[in-house]
């Protein structure tokens, strides 16, 4: 008997560790998904078919067939495909990542029954910049301290004991007009500190965090920021 979950037509062996075997209650099982299928598809999948675990997949790591692997990897059948929680068990609070941002996991990822206000911030490329039509931005990122410096700002300005919690979302590499580039979301138990919360984390984003981008407009490449006009 077949006792795969079915999505779709591939088959894929999901594996459980950590305290993500609990929220799961089971050690493994085998998924199917369509065709072509990323991780991010499998961690949508296991969200709906566990929602105890929906709210901390974002924090967690993915491995394939025992290696470190991104959202944005395509499976093929047959893969194990391993959640990984933080090894430490504190919460990872930041993401950068060159895979599409996903507004519903940074909600999720903030979900708690006692919070009464959420304030979800995202930051999209628009078509214009200083009077020039802007066709891409390319974000370029200082990629260990990016990363490091992302989860410091959201550390920062989380409050466990006031349930405060501020998780951040960042792309960086090459963005056609209109895909989202970073995406916080701050949830308090109510709205002022939701709002100042998340207004202290873009501008913590733009005073420290090692990211510049650099814009394709109809005169060429800009660097924007020092020395970049």
């Amino acid at each position: 008997m077949d006792d795969s979950i079915v999505v779709g037509n591939m088959r894929l062996l999901i594996v459980y560790l950590g305290g993500s075997r609990n929220q799961a209650g089971v050690p493994s099982e085998a998924l199917r998904v369509e065709a072509g299928a990323t991780v991010a598809d499998v961690q949508r999948a296991i969200a709906a078919l566990h929602p105890g675990l929906a709210a901390l997949l974002p924090s967690v790591r993915w491995a394939r067939n025992h290696q470190f692997v991104e959202l944005s990897t395509a499976l093929a059948d047959g893969d194990e495909v391993a959640v990984l929680p933080p090894v430490s068990g504190g919460v990872a609070r930041a993401v950068l990542t060159e895979a599409p941002l996903d507004v519903s996991e940074a909600l999720l990822a903030v979900a708690d029954p006692g919070v009464g206000a959420t304030v979800l911030f995202v930051g999209t490329v628009r078509d214009q910049s200083r009077g020039k039509g802007v066709t891409a931005i390319e974000y370029q990122a200082y990629e260990p301290m990016a990363a490091a410096e992302l989860e410091r700002v959201a550390a920062k300005l989380s409050d466990p004991a006031r349930r405060i919690d501020v998780r951040i979302f960042h792309r960086h590499g090459r963005l056609a007009v209109g895909e989202v580039a970073v995406v916080i979301a701050a949830a308090a138990p109510h709205r002022e500190a939701a709002f100042e919360a998340c207004r202290a984390a873009i501008e913590g984003i733009k005073k420290d965090v090692p990211i510049w981008k650099r814009e394709t407009t109809e005169d060429g490449d800009t660097w924007v920021g020092w020395s970049g006009g």
